[in-house]
């Protein structure tokens, strides 16, 4: 039996997908990746928006937009997990977003990156 391309690339993605993860938890490459996972949440980007909206003085009007697009696209990838109901892979749930959201598909922080992508890039 043949393995098509798809069975190629999705046993690449596996085994890519392995290296990284002994990769991350390793010093100093775990502290950084933490860091930039945490990058894309809700609650960074939206207190970066209210921040924006009180105090940005020229970048004020774009405070709005960054909240505005956080909730569309939280309660956007919210209610879709909720229909695909796709378990995120297996890990010991930590923190307080894995324990609450235990659903993978679509990606919150993917969603989010599209929506505020369109939103600010006019």
């Amino acid at each position: 039996m043949t393995e098509t391309l798809w069975q190629r690339l999705v046993a690449l993605d596996a085994a890519l997908s392995r290296r990284a993860l002994r990769l991350v938890r390793e010093q100093p490459w775990r502290g950084m990746a933490i860091f930039i996972a945490h990058t894309g949440d809700s609650l960074v980007w939206l207190a970066a928006g209210l921040l924006l909206w009180q105090f940005g003085g020229k970048l004020a009007a774009i405070g709005p937009r960054i909240v505005i697009t956080v909730l569309l696209t939280g309660t956007l990838s919210g209610t879709l997990k909720l229909l695909f109901r796709r378990r995120r892979p297996q890990e010991e749930p930590r923190g307080f977003f894995l324990r609450y959201d235990r659903h993978g598909f679509p990606s919150g922080h993917a969603t989010r990156a599209g929506g505020l992508m369109v939103a600010l890039g006019a």
